[in-house]
């Protein structure tokens, strides 16, 4: 279900519950706040979110989605999540696909994905994250796709000793056209 940019949401997403075959979801850009974050908890069948653009929803609301226990594909990139909120992200469990670009996350923030059994992780337009925080993330051995910053390129040639099969892009077109997939 595409809600993208929906603007006076004022709690509307508490009757996507009544759908208990809604899959996907995108809330792209819209106007959803903590409240309508908290109501997607009762949507059970939900695999993928997107809440890339949503700023309204901060801290509680994020909470929340670890509640939704078969979430595999989560687009958070541009959103009022921050680098403190990384630690909800870990009860995550079937979670398969991260999109954190564009969030301001620092090395610190990055600890908590090591639990995480990602595929796929984007972290492109994070320039804070230095070399050594994005070879910590070889430790995840089930990545099979990584973006990153431009300011991290010197990270590549070592993280890719520690983890071969792992395709790692940078924040440049060619990476945007190969992202692309994980939107809806």
């Amino acid at each position: 279900m595409f809600l993208k940019g929906t603007k006076g949401m004022e709690g509307g997403c508490r009757y996507l519950c009544d759908l208990p075959v809604l899959t996907a979801l995108s809330l792209k850009t819209s106007c959803a706040t903590n409240e309508d974050a908290l109501s997607l908890k009762g949507c059970r069948a939900l695999t993928v979110l997107d809440l890339q653009g949503c700023r309204h929803i901060t801290g509680d609301g994020f909470s929340a989605l670890a509640a939704i226990p078969g979430l595999e594909r989560l687009l958070l990139s541009n959103s009022g999540f921050k680098g403190s909120n990384v630690k909800e992200l870990t009860g995550m469990k079937r979670l398969q696909a991260l999109r954190l670009a564009s969030l301001s996350l620092t090395d610190r923030d990055i600890e908590p994905l090591l639990a995480l059994e990602l595929k796929s992780l984007d972290l492109s337009g994070n320039p804070d994250l230095t070399a050594g925080a994005i070879e910590k993330l070889a430790r995840i051995k089930s990545l099979r796709r990584i973006f990153i910053s431009r300011e991290q390129i010197k990270a590549v040639q070592q993280f890719k000793k520690r983890l071969p099969e792992c395709i790692v892009r940078t924040d440049s077109p060619a990476a945007y056209e190969m992202n692309r997939d994980l939107d809806f």
